[in-house]
């Protein structure tokens, strides 16, 4: 099974919108002839904060509702087609034509993997060796047709140097963008302790039938991977008279995700509905640490504002899919609870709720309840800790 996401955004995304280049004399670039990218206005939110965390609550990814300053992503940009078959022509009237119409026949004339930087106030880059960037496409570059009205579409994709371009890889290639993603992981062992906060937040952005009038190209991201995080409640009670008696001690003592995981995905924005693929045969294996000290954490009875501090440390993971006999969401994984109630040392391990099904670009709390005298885990939707913010982007997942 592919999962999907297609044209037009309603979700939850991190934004990179324009600011005026015109406020730095030495970027001087008009942006009705050259192209320029915008930049954020906000600053970067974390969701793994960096002063010190209790002890035994391991630091989870970093959660970006911006892109980062003095960080860079990436671009590959689009115009005109070449002629069908093996014509290698450019076809100067197909850059008036909208995306869907050219698709099959584009060819990364604009940009090809090219790097763009941040600086925390304006994007700027250098287009090959001119040291200015890029021009718009003129009427002589066009064997005269009239330029204005030509349609450009612009991938982008950060941080830049984690993706993997699968096509187009030459200015000859055909066809809308093929990308992929990879976990920096690829344990066998599942005993291999992972560390949750070398994940990088990653996120992808399009912009479809742009023209040059339209100002600065300004991407809104939309998250690829899915955040979870995780909580313990105690609602516990034991057999008494008139039924359970509530209020028992309950420590924690380590919380642990383990097993095997989705490595890779695919982007394939070649149809006008774009497609995430998860390949079988790229997985790793190994334990996430959410928490772990010996000396425990102890869980109020039954206080709604209680918070365990673990439960703001996310872990990204790649959302992935369900293979009939084989992994599933998230992969083939289990969570492990060590505890103590009521002074006995016990453990819980349960594996993913079939009734669980992730999707990328959203935040999950995995809810680890007590009640009466045993757990149950329950996964949640907590979007309403707000991730990535906007609606302007080109790109939604499905």
């Amino acid at each position: 099974m592919i999962k999907r996401f297609v044209y037009l955004l309603s979700a939850l995304i991190a934004v990179a919108s324009c600011s005026d280049m015109a406020d730095r004399p030495e970027y001087h670039y008009n942006d009705a002839e050259y192209i320029n990218f915008g930049a954020p206005e906000l600053t970067v939110e974390s969701r793994a904060p960096e002063e010190a965390l209790p002890s035994g609550v391991k630091k989870g990814s970093t959660l970006l509702s911006e892109i980062a300053p003095n960080t860079s992503f990436g671009v590959i940009g689009y115009c005109r087609a070449k002629y069908p078959g093996t014509n290698n022509e450019t076809d100067n009237s197909s850059g008036n034509s909208p995306w869907s119409s050219k698709v099959d026949n584009v060819f990364p004339e604009i940009f090809l993997n090219q790097e763009v930087k941040f600086d925390g106030n304006v994007c700027t880059y250098s287009y090959g060796s001119s040291g200015a960037p890029r021009k718009w496409l003129s009427n002589t570059d066009a064997g005269g047709i009239e330029t204005s009205d030509f349609k450009y579409t612009f991938f982008s994709y950060y941080p830049f140097d984690r993706f993997d371009i699968e096509n187009p890889t030459s200015l000859a290639s055909r066809g809308a963008p093929r990308i992929k993603y990879s976990m920096p992981f690829n344990s066998n062992d599942q005993n291999a302790i992972l560390e949750q906060a070398t994940i990088p937040d990653v996120m992808l952005d399009a912009k479809y039938n742009f023209m040059r009038y339209d100002g600065k190209v300004a991407f809104n991201y939309s998250h690829v991977l899915t955040a979870l995080s995780f909580t313990v409640n105690n609602y516990s009670g034991i057999p008494g008279e008139g039924g359970l008696v509530g209020g028992q001690r309950l420590v924690v003592k380590k919380i642990e995700l383990k097993g095997k995981f989705w490595r890779t995905v695919k982007v394939d924005f070649s149809s006008s509905i774009v497609g995430l693929d998860f390949p079988d045969d790229e997985t790793y294996q190994g334990t996430f640490v959410i928490y772990d000290n010996p000396a425990g954490m102890e869980i109020p009875y039954n206080d709604v504002n209680f918070k365990p501090a673990f439960a703001d440390q996310y872990i990204l993971l790649i959302s992935g899919k369900h293979v009939e006999g084989g992994m599933s969401y998230l992969g083939d994984v289990k969570v492990r609870i060590e505890y103590e109630f009521d002074g006995t040392p016990d453990y819980y391990e349960v594996g993913r709720p079939g009734t669980f099904v992730p999707t990328p670009g959203t935040m999950y709390q995995a809810q680890l309840n007590f009640v009466g005298d045993a757990f149950v885990l329950q996964f949640v939707d907590a979007n309403n800790e707000v991730w990535g913010d906007g609606s302007d982007t080109d790109i939604t997942f499905e």
